[in-house]
């Protein structure tokens, strides 16, 4: 079993690689050139996509501000007091890796 900081590097490595490919898609339509990793890019993205889906709401909204997205590093205080943040985010990042392991 992994620990949680383990957890939270493969998220973070998870969330590079899902940002990675975003921008690689975004510059292929804007250049207009094939890419030959464009579908692996399209299919990485929509398994990460697809994966939320299937998390609670305050997995998904974890997941996307703190880790895809790199929102404001206080962007939960309208949503979660600080403790409950870190009990939430604890959970979020192993209920992302349950449904993307299933």
């Amino acid at each position: 079993m992994l620990s949680y900081e383990e957890q939270v590097e493969m998220v973070e490595y998870i969330a590079k690689a899902y940002r990675r490919a975003l921008r690689r898609m975004d510059i292929s339509r804007i250049v207009g050139e094939g890419n030959e990793d464009l579908d692996s890019d399209k299919k990485y993205v929509y398994v990460i996509d697809r994966t939320i889906e299937d998390c609670s709401p305050d997995t998904r909204h974890v997941i996307v501000n703190e880790f895809l997205h790199k929102s404001n590093p206080q962007w939960y205080r309208g949503y979660f007091s600080k403790s409950r943040f870190y009990k939430v985010k604890r959970d979020a990042v192993a209920e992302f890796l349950h449904c993307l392991s299933v």
